[in-house]
Formats: structure tokens, sequence, C-alpha cells
């Protein structure tokens, strides 16, 4: 028999020398993100502080220390960090990678070896 049981581990992640706990999210939570428009107002900076924030294990005041360290002026997070950041929480949460493989030419190709040297 295969246990499906894991042990509640935390992940973490660190940024700008801050250490993040993250919590497990319902699957159902994740998959509706995809389909969810933003709120009135709301920038897409905005959904991704709360769908980051929904990862956060607020033990700590973890929160609080993420939405100070998004405020911060003195050295802000790159759209680029706090994507990957978000990425790899739906990845290490789901197994699968969020990004599709670069797509490969089609049929078998030609090599020097098979081409006969050309």
């Amino acid at each position: 028999m295969r246990s499906f049981d894991y042990p509640q581990e935390f992940l973490e992640f660190e940024v700008h020398g801050q250490r993040f706990n993250v919590k497990t999210v319902a699957p159902e939570v994740i998959a509706a993100w995809d389909d969810a428009p933003a709120e009135d107002e709301e920038t897409a900076f905005e959904k991704l502080d709360k769908m980051i924030l929904t990862f956060i294990d607020d033990g700590n005041g973890q929160a609080d220390r993420w939405r100070e360290l998004r405020a911060s002026t003195d050295k802000p997070l790159a759209v680029g960090q706090m994507r990957g950041i978000l990425r790899w929480m739906v990845e290490s949460q789901s197994d699968f990678p969020t990004e599709q493989p670069a797509s490969s030419p089609r049929g078998r190709g030609k090599t020097a070896a098979a081409s006969g040297g050309e």
C-alpha cells in the first residue's frame, strides 16, 4: 500500500533577508485564480500580493512583514521576484510546472551524422 499522508512540512522562502513559511492552499483556490478578474480598481500588483498572502503562514506576523517588505521604497521587490515567488509556491504544491515547456520542431530533424555530414 502506498500512503499519501505526507508530513505537514513548512516550505520556506527568503527574499531581502526575510524568511517566510508557506502553508498548504486548497487546489480549488489556486484553480479559481485563472478565471478570477481583478476586483474594481485592483491593480495587477495588488492581485499578485493577495495571491502570495494566501500562501504565507501568518504565524509570527509574517503577513504583516510581507506587507512591510512590499511597501518599502528603499529596496522594493521587483515584479520578477514576486512572480517567481508565486510560481514557486504553486509548483511546490501542485507538482506541476506552471509554464509549458518550449515547443520543439516537428518531425525527427536532421543531424550531421544522419545526413552524411552535410
